[in-house]
């Protein structure tokens, strides 16, 4: 029953995202702000009660702020949503992204690279991931992302996985060199295919890292909780050698959205790998929670599992 429930609303976001990528495609991109504005106030006149639930939900991760504060941190990422609908419909009918895209911190993936071992950037769950490919690879460093069987859907069933979502995520899948899938059996073909991009071609591999589940988790203060995190990412980094970079997609203004490429993790290499994927984390956790309070309009979801 849950997945019956779970692919009709797989259905329903298609439907709403090819609309929403139709109207974008079809209009001129000097009208795309006045759509998102149209669209935007639209929905806070159709669903005002939605936002306060959201006010009500977000004092969880960000205390000491008034719901007057919180709604309006709900009204920017409702409106992050709608932009970030328009986008990936638009990917599904041309290549690109249909925002502007400004990035800061390329000198650290540019220093990263210059070490000649390859990089590993640690994605945080925030506007999406596209811009972040489409940058790397402007800059000369194009992307293998490790992904889950079941992205960019909700249900496990044949419709949402093989039909639903090659659609939804064809503009994402587009500006990546690979995709290298987890297997939904356990298998690990996926890490030989990870080290390979890393240790051969000294390539870039991005890997999410507040996903709420993983191999294994280690734990950190985060947004007034302890959260589990997985060690995916700084696994690979410390048996690689490769350096490892947190990034994000954030949402600056009406389609304006910003690559951030942050400093490497700081984590001592000299650690053994158990010791070194606990620091990693408690780093990684850190710059999470700074990013969220200061960029919380830009959250899609939090992918944290609460320990």
């Amino acid at each position: 029953m849950a997945d019956i429930r779970g692919t009709i609303s797989d259905v329903a976001k298609l439907a709403v995202t090819v609309g929403l990528g139709a109207l974008a495609a079809v209009t001129p991109r000097t009208a795309h702000g006045r759509l998102v504005d149209a669209l935007a106030a639209a929905g806070r006149r159709v669903r005002s009660d939605e936002l306060d639930d959201v006010a009500a939900t977000l004092v969880e991760y960000l205390p000491n702020t008034t719901l007057q504060e919180r709604r309006q941190v709900a009204v920017e990422m409702r409106t992050m949503r709608i932009e970030h609908g328009i986008c990936r419909g638009y990917g599904i009918f041309r290549s690109g992204w249909p925002a502007q895209i400004e990035v800061t911190g390329a000198e650290h993936l540019d220093a990263a690279q210059r070490q000649g071992r390859g990089v590993v950037l640690w994605l945080m769950s925030f506007l999406d991931a596209t811009p972040l490919n489409l940058a790397a690879l402007s800059l000369g460093y194009p992307v293998t992302h490790l992904s889950a069987a079941h992205h960019g859907v909700q249900a496990r069933s044949v419709v949402s996985q093989r039909v639903i979502a090659p659609i939804l995520l064809r503009g994402e899948r587009r500006s990546q060199s690979h995709r290298v899938v987890i297997p939904p059996d356990g298998g690990l073909t996926y890490l030989r295919e990870l080290k390979s991009t890393i240790e051969r071609d000294r390539g870039t591999v991005t890997i999410r890292g507040d996903y709420p589940f993983g191999r294994r988790m280690v734990e950190a203060p985060c947004l007034g909780s302890t959260v589990a995190f997985p060690t995916g990412a700084p696994s690979l980094a410390h048996g690689s050698g490769a350096p490892l970079l947190t990034t994000a997609v954030v949402r600056r203004s009406r389609l304006v959205h910003e690559v951030q490429f942050d400093e490497p993790i700081q984590a001592a290499r000299r650690l053994d790998r158990s010791a070194f994927q606990h620091a990693a984390v408690q780093e990684f956790a850190a710059r999470l929670e700074q990013r969220t309070r200061r960029h919380p309009g830009s959250l899609q979801w939090l992918r944290v599992r609460r320990a």
